[in-house]
Parts: structure tokens; sequence; C-alpha cells
């Protein structure tokens, strides 16, 4: 049974990273899920018992005070968000109890585990570039890609034209962009990599930024691109003086290719900046953004009403529901828990989790160099959900998983190289 588990959970790992369908009309993910569930609970009857860490029990903690606030929203009327806040709960927590049962019982080799992380990363980072240049030389129509990923892979995704420099390209976004990044910014760092590869690997989280053309990505690769560099540099034994020139001649071979990409009637730095303000303060953002105001007011005045005990689990604005599907759901997600939980709930509820995510995420990990760039992309995690939903999903919870596995590959390679030494 273990070794059935096993493979479940690295098709758990790789349906996560890529969009996977659905088989009879139900989620691959969502069978997944249920099938480790079962697997798990028939190797406790066979064991008699397995092992259940503290991470677990704070889970099921947390779930038990999550039910008084769901008692309160009953209370409230507010069934409907409590329906869709149960659901999004569950596809966040139970991937990551699932992942650490697996951890804690053995039941994952934490080796094949980073090979199955990069083999998803290296073909879902290949495929968007792939459509991506399908689409600008037009060998495939936009409504063709998103038919496939509605349709086929029943994945949800965003998509908009933005002008590079002469070039119409497109953003391609799905829910789990963040993960390539996390994966590729620890490489940077920490792989052996000579610096022509590492070169090869910043231009491929350039371009990968720039397809999926989120502001929190873009921001996040240009952070990890330059840290991950520093550490390597660092490594070399290179001094800071040393570190700046290298830089400024980076600059120069990037700067000299954007003038072959960008130029055109002579407007260079025009269509640079262009190119990233369309990104940051364009028509389509301001829309956003105003959205965004408008919901503040609405959940901060609700929050003021309710301020310690809020209105219920998954409770929403009557008159201001942002999705019908999700009507507890809001681009500022934290504020949105202050408006259903109050200062008690969300301190216990959410801040525990986030503690709890913390901890596997970012403390598991005992090597600096990679601790450090963990806690960098975690603290990345972490903000989103100032402006955008997405913190109780399952995405979310795979986020945290990856940490998992990032952190202790690392530690088991620290170990190795100990022994080796000794």
């Amino acid at each position: 049974m273990g070794k059935i588990i096993e493979w479940l959970f690295y098709l758990l790992l790789f349906s996560f990273v890529l969009p996977s369908g659905n088989v009879l009309g139900i989620p691959v993910k969502i069978l997944l899920v249920l099938a480790l569930f079962g697997c798990i609970g028939l190797e406790m009857i066979r064991q008699d018992k397995i092992k259940i860490d503290r991470y677990v029990i704070n889970i099921m903690t947390i779930i038990l005070i999550m039910m008084m606030w769901a008692i309160l929203s009953l209370a409230n009327g507010y069934t409907p968000g409590l329906k869709t806040f149960i659901k999004s709960s569950f596809s966040l927590l139970s991937v990551v109890v699932i992942a650490l049962l697996c951890i804690t019982n053995g039941w994952v080799d934490i080796k094949k585990a980073i090979k199955v992380l990069w083999a998803a990363v290296i073909f879902y980072v290949g495929l968007k570039i792939l459509i991506e240049l399908a689409l600008i030389a037009h060998v495939i129509s936009y409504d063709a890609v998103g038919n496939i990923f509605e349709n086929y892979l029943r994945a949800e995704w965003m998509s908009l034209e933005f002008p590079l420099g002469p070039i119409t390209c497109y953003r391609i976004t799905t829910s789990n962009d963040t993960i390539p990044l996390i994966l590729m910014s620890v490489e940077l760092a920490c792989g052996k990599k000579s610096i022509k590869n590492r070169i090869f690997l910043i231009g491929t989280m350039a371009v990968y930024s720039m397809i999926v053309y989120s502001r929190i990505v873009i921001v996040q690769f240009a952070a990890m691109a330059v840290i991950g560099m520093f550490f390597y540099f660092k490594k070399q034994g290179l001094t800071y003086a040393n570190m700046l020139i290298l830089a400024a001649i980076v600059i120069f071979v990037f700067g000299f290719a954007g003038l072959l990409i960008f130029y055109q009637d002579g407007k260079y730095l025009n269509n640079i900046i262009g190119t990233f303000a369309y990104r940051f303060s364009g028509t389509q953002v301001e829309a956003s953004d105003g959205t965004r105001v408008e919901q503040f007011t609405h959940l901060y005045d609700g929050f003021v009403s309710a301020p310690f005990i809020g209105h219920g689990l998954g409770s929403f604005v009557s008159d201001y529901i942002r999705s019908e599907s999700n009507p507890h759901s809001y681009e500022l997600e934290y504020l949105s828990y202050l408006y259903q939980l109050g200062v008690v709930g969300t301190f216990l509820i959410i801040g525990g989790l986030m503690y709890n995510f913390f901890e596997v995420s970012v403390l598991w990990c005992k090597e600096r160099i990679p601790q450090i760039i963990l806690f960098l992309n975690f603290v990345i995690w972490a903000i989103k959900p100032f402006f955008n939903p997405g913190f109780m999903s399952s995405c979310s919870g795979m986020t945290i998983i990856s940490f998992m596995i990032i952190g202790l590959y690392y530690n088991e390679k620290a170990k190795e190289k100990t022994a080796e030494e000794v």
C-alpha cells in the first residue's frame, strides 16, 4: 500500500503543477486526493496506526475552531458562502495534510518528488512558451487556446493582448504560475550550474514572467534573479566591486538584446517603458484597482460593525458580491477574512494556518541559502492575498508542498555531503 500511496502522491504533484482536466466530470485533482485519503485510511487499518505529527494536529485544531464561526455564519444566514468557503478550505488543507502524512510516514522519496516537480515545471514552462510563440506567429488562434484550457484541461485562465515593442504578445495566466519561479529561483541560488547555464535560467524566468504578465510575478522574478546571482557570485569568492562590473556587463548585453527587440520608429525607451507601464498602470489595471478600492469600502464598513468575531465563516456583503459561484471571495482576501472572522477569528484561523505553513515551508529547511530563498518566496506568496484571492485553494496548498519538498531535498543533500566528508 505504501508504494501505491507514493505513486499517487507523485501524480498529485504533477497534476497540481499542470492543468489536468476531468474524468467522468470529476476533476483529476479531486480524484487523486480522495484516492490518497482512501489508501491512507486502509494503511491506517492495516498498520493499526500511523504517525501523525504536530502540524497535522494543529490543522485539525484549526478546523475545530473554524466550526464555531461556521455556526455563526449559519445563524446569520450566510449558508451559500459557508458552503463555498468549506470547499475552498478543503482544497487547501487536504493536500497539505496528505503531504505531511506521506512525509512523516516515509511514504515519499524526496529525491523522486523533486524530480517530479522539475519534470512538471519543465513541461509546463515549455508548453507556455510554445503556446506564446504559436499565438505570436498566428499558428493557433486565441480562441483555440481558450478552448483547450477551459473545455479540455478544465483550468481557469486569464489572457490579454499587450505590446512588446513592435510585437503583440499574449498574457497566459493560470492559478499555479508561481511554482516554476520558486523552483527556478532556488536552483539559481543553490545549484551547481555554470554562469552560462545560470544566464540561460534567468532568461527562461524572464520570458516566463512576461508570458504570465502578472505584477507580482514580474517583481518576484526581478528580486529572485538579483538575489540568486548575488549568492552565486558570493559563493565564487567575488568582491562586491567585481559583482558590480559583472552586473554592468549583463545589463549591457540584455540592453543590446532589448534594443533589437524594442527598437521601432526610433522610440526604444518609449517602447520598453510602455510595455511595463501598460501592465502596472494601464486601463485594465486602473479598472481592477478601482474594484479593489470599492471592495475596501464595503468590507471595511462590515468589519467595523463586528470587529471582534465578524459575521461568520464564508459571510459576504449581501449587496456587493464579487462572484456568484464563490460569494465569500473578494480580491482583498485578508480584509474579507477580517469581515468574516473578526480580529479574533482571523488571528486564530488565518494566523494559525500561516504560522503552521511558515514552519514547514521555511523552518524545516536547515541550509542557510535555500532557507533564505524559500523565505523570500514565502513572503511573496503571503503578500498575494492582500490583492488577489487564492489563499484558500489547492494551488496555494501545492505551493506550500513545493516549499516543503525543496527544503527537505536540500537538507538531504547537506547530510550526504557531510557523510562524504567524514
